[in-house]
């Protein structure tokens, strides 16, 4: 009866582990439940992906000149094609739905992000237990990846076509299995440009392991790359070339990251899956056959360095992380299944013991990721103050432009107008003379008093503004409502009118005025 102990205190522990992992999902799916359905922005930027989507479905170019009517940001285009797709399908384009087809191509590319984990931990080790952990713990990671998972964002997307690029690179043994891998590392590119960085090690690894298929590999993805990118930036004027390349390579380099990433990111969030792949890479690179663990190995410097030199950038958050804890999510699978192979040469009490002890810290490394959704989720609050600015934006006489929130006139029955981020990204670095132009029109515009009403946040505003507009109103009376629940904490905060106005701004309720430290008229 003793000899039972260890053994039923190590089944006990991996069925915790398990539960305790599927509890992940679970709480990931309860949450894209409800922020499918909330009809306004989670983090800053997701109104300005609408637009694009609204852009695409009008027949209209994604790839202009900039302008205060819309400048683009610095991603390729296939996940705003793709949700344009999605929303004409569902017929959820309008403007009060448009959240949804976007944040659907993203919750469903995050659940298949983990599809693929458990794949391809449980085609190489045979072991379902050190999938489940492997996909789950991919899942847990939403919280420290910022919340991106599941919003209108290119994220989810783009790693989820390389994740499935490398999975067919991994299973290739024609070559015709070597250019879908091609293809699908092209269509993670074609999303966001990351993914020709990370591709390159495992580029490397193909070639060596196996010269035709790496030559098709490579081939197909330089192949569709370069040419993609001749057809885009030929019906663009040029246009694509500038926002997807000559844009990104101007931002600044963000010294606290070089140390910083390894250190916050990587070893405080998952230093359970850390030693766990060190352990699978050292026992992989000792067999005779070598190629698995080279394999594990590029994909993980792949997919860890492109996740560093995004870190690095200026501006960069947490959503340029997934890449780097998928990577040592598989590799915490491989290493998992490593360790229990490693205990079986020990007497049969003490294997179970040593189980038990792997289970012990896997579940150390699930507690340590636990979250409460109550953050994650807008409130009724939140709702109901955006009804009532939407409403009060119906009322307000001529166009109204949204520096940060674009898209939200659009519910109102205006126009949209382009995200500031996207504007400022322009001016800041000069190139093609386009930052000349663009403060040019900002000048015309806002020193012409073109708008009748503009809506900032607190801590940025466009040129052309600075003393031809007074503040008269709050958009919001409560300080608790109205902010995203992801990212940058900016919500819409000032009411201008031009300065000497004698507009009424019908509906609207005279609020509280701000103190004078934070009024951005001055």
């Amino acid at each position: 009866m003793r000899a039972n102990v260890p053994l039923w205190t190590a089944r006990l522990l991996k069925l915790a582990a398990a539960l305790l992992a599927l509890s992940f999902l679970g709480l990931y799916l309860f949450l894209v439940f409800h922020r499918l359905q909330y009809p306004y922005e989670l983090e800053w930027m997701e109104g300005a992906h609408v637009d694009y989507v609204r852009r695409i479905l009008a027949g209209q170019p994604i790839y202009i000149r900039p302008s205060i009517e819309f400048t683009p940001f610095i991603y390729t285009p296939l996940y705003f094609y793709l949700s344009a797709l999605v929303a004409k399908l569902t017929g959820f384009g309008l403007p009060s739905r448009g959240f949804f087809p976007l944040r659907l191509v993203s919750a469903l590319s995050f659940l298949g992000c983990s599809a693929i984990i458990f794949c391809l931990v449980r085609r190489e080790t045979r072991n379902w237990f050190a999938g489940l952990v492997s996909s789950c713990l991919f899942i847990a990671t939403f919280q420290i990846t910022g919340g991106f998972a599941d919003i209108a964002r290119v994220d989810s997307l783009f790693l989820f076509l390389f994740l499935a690029g490398a999975f067919a690179l991994r299973r290739a043994r024609s070559p015709a299995g070597f250019a879908v891998a091609g293809l699908l590392v092209s269509l993670s590119f074609l999303t966001k440009q990351t993914a020709l960085f990370i591709s390159l090690p495992l580029m490397v690894w193909a070639l060596w392991t196996n010269r035709r298929g790496g030559l098709v590999f490579a081939g197909t993805v330089a192949v569709l790359v370069i040419g993609t990118t001749l057809a885009f930036d030929r019906a663009s004027d040029g246009w694509y070339r500038y926002y997807v390349f000559l844009l990104p390579g101007q931002h600044a380099m963000v010294p606290k990251w070089l140390l910083g990433f390894w250190v916050d990111d990587v070893l405080r969030k998952l230093f359970v899956a850390v030693a766990l792949a060190l352990l699978y890479l050292g026992a992989a690179l000792r067999k005779p056959d070598k190629r698995a663990g080279f394999f594990y190995l590029s994909m993980l410097a792949g997919m860890l360095g492109g996740a560093w030199i995004s870190r690095l950038n200026e501006g960069a958050v947490e959503n340029v992380l997934p890449p780097a804890y998928a990577g040592l999510c598989i590799l915490l699978g491989l290493g998992l299944e490593a360790a229990e192979r490693w205990t079986a040469k020990a007497e049969a009490d003490l294997a179970q013991w040593l189980r038990a002890g792997l289970c012990v810290i896997c579940i150390a490394q699930f507690g340590l990721l636990w979250y409460s959704p109550a953050r994650h989720l807008p409130t009724q609050a939140d709702r109901e103050a955006y009804d009532g600015f939407i409403g009060m934006v119906s009322q307000m006489e001529g166009e109204v432009y949204m520096v940060h929130h674009g898209y939200l006139p659009a519910l109102a029955g205006k126009r949209t107008h382009a995200h500031l981020a996207a504007v400022l990204d322009v001016i800041r670095h000069p190139l093609n003379q386009a930052d000349k132009h663009l403060i040019a029109e900002f000048e015309k515009e806002l020193g012409g008093k073109r708008y009748p009403v503009i809506v900032l946040d607190a801590w940025e505003r466009p040129p052309g503004m600075r003393g031809n507009y007074d503040l008269v109103d709050r958009v919001f009376t409560r300080e608790e409502a109205g902010w995203p629940v992801t990212g940058r904490q900016v919500r819409p905060q000032f009411i201008l009118v031009p300065k000497g106005s004698s507009m009424h701004l019908r509906g609207v309720e005279p609020a509280e005025q701000p103190r004078r430290p934070t009024d951005p008229a001055e």
